[in-house]
Formats: C-alpha cells, structure tokens, sequence
C-alpha cells in the first residue's frame, strides 16, 4: 500500500495516470502537484496547488512513498530554449526533491527516447541531463521511462506529434525487430506500464526504452 506524489498530473500520460492510480486499491493517497485544481475529484487525491518556482513552501506539507512525474512541454509552447530547460529539467528535478523530502524512496520519471546528456540535440541532451541527476539523487530506486512518438488525445495542439502520428500509422508497419524501440506508444500505456513497474522489485537505476515499458498480458 503506496501513497505517491504526481508531477505534470494535466497532460496526456499525467491525467492517464493520475486516473488510473486513483483506481488501484494498491495505492492510499495519491498528491498531486499542480497549478490549478483538477476538473475531477476523488477521496483519495490531494492536490497542492502548486508554484513550481518556490515549491519549497510546500515542503514536509503531506507524506508519500513514490513519486511519479510526467512534466513535460516544448520549446514552442515554453517560448525560449531557456524555458523550455526550466519546466524540463529544473521543475523535474525540484519536484523529486520535494518528494523526497516527503519521504518517498522510489521514483518513477519520464523522459523520452534518444535522452543523452552528450547530444548536440538540445531537447535530447536537456532531457539527458535530467536522467543524469535523478541518478545521483539518493532515491533507494529511480526508474526512467522513454518513450517514442506518444499517441492519445491531447487538450493542446502539438503539430509535430500530429504529423508523427500519421507517419507513424503509414509506415507502423515498419517498425518491428531493430526499429520496434521507435513504435509508437499510447500515453495511456505509459502510464499503465508506470505502475506496472511500480508494483515490482526495483532496482536502485534503471532505464526503460518504449518497446518495454507495457507487458500488456502483466
């Protein structure tokens, strides 16, 4: 029995799987940090509105064992490259302090395929360096996710995942053996697939690419 603590609760894997923890009797409690008041509710989510700039005025304000993040935006939505790393990188790693402070000892993040903090790729590298200092952080286990192209609904437009998302439907036959890692997987998967993890030994580090990330027969 788990109370968890969810980062980036609004968008396509956030809302599946705040949805989806909520429903599981092996969780307790589930938080959510956010800066607006979800349009559900549920005896057991708490939600803290949240400033993710000074998000230590929320600290040792509630317990929890796992955190769960799933922050992410793009560089056209952030405005500026520098944005962009803030809401990727420096609310990721500040929101996994903050759980930390709270007590939890397992985390669970999102990142995407291709994270390398040596790419000459900005989005790859900042999200390489975010998986390269949840490592050092003294979590007992940190697992990392990385998904493909995410397919779903999402509340906002993103033309670059649209346009994926055709290619990918054209061309989904392609993709198995060598290239089944660049499949495309739904959001809600990834959640589902989270706490699939979750719910299994951990290990202190592990990365886990999109083709392994749902055993849908689990």
């Amino acid at each position: 029995m788990k109370k968890v603590l969810i980062a980036g609760a609004t968008g396509l894997v956030g809302k599946n799987l705040v949805k989806r923890l909520l429903d599981d009797d092996f969780f307790t409690e589930v938080h959510v940090l956010a800066r607006r008041n979800l349009d559900f509710s549920s005896p057991k989510l708490f939600v803290h509105i949240a400033d993710f700039d000074n998000l230590q005025t929320l600290n040792d304000s509630f317990g929890c064992d796992v955190f769960f993040c799933a922050l992410g935006t793009t560089i056209k939505k952030a405005g500026s490259q520098d944005n962009f790393k803030k809401v990727d990188y420096t609310y990721v790693i500040k929101s996994a302090q903050l759980a930390q402070n709270n007590g939890a000892t397992e985390g669970h993040v999102v990142t995407a395929l291709g994270s390398n903090a040596e790419s000459k790729i900005f989005y790859n590298r900042v999200k390489g360096e975010v998986q390269n200092t949840l490592k050092e952080m003294n979590y007992s286990s940190m697992t990392i996710y990385q998904p493909s192209l995410l397919l779903g609904e999402r509340d906002e437009f993103r033309l670059g995942e649209v346009l994926g998302t055709v290619f990918y439907k054209i061309l989904s036959f392609l993709f198995f053996g060598p290239l089944k890692k660049y499949k495309g997987i739904k959001g809600e998967n990834v959640a589902r697939g989270m706490i699939q993890h979750s719910k299994r030994e951990q290990s202190v580090f592990s990365i886990v690419p999109s083709h392994e990330i749902y055993q849908k027969n689990v």
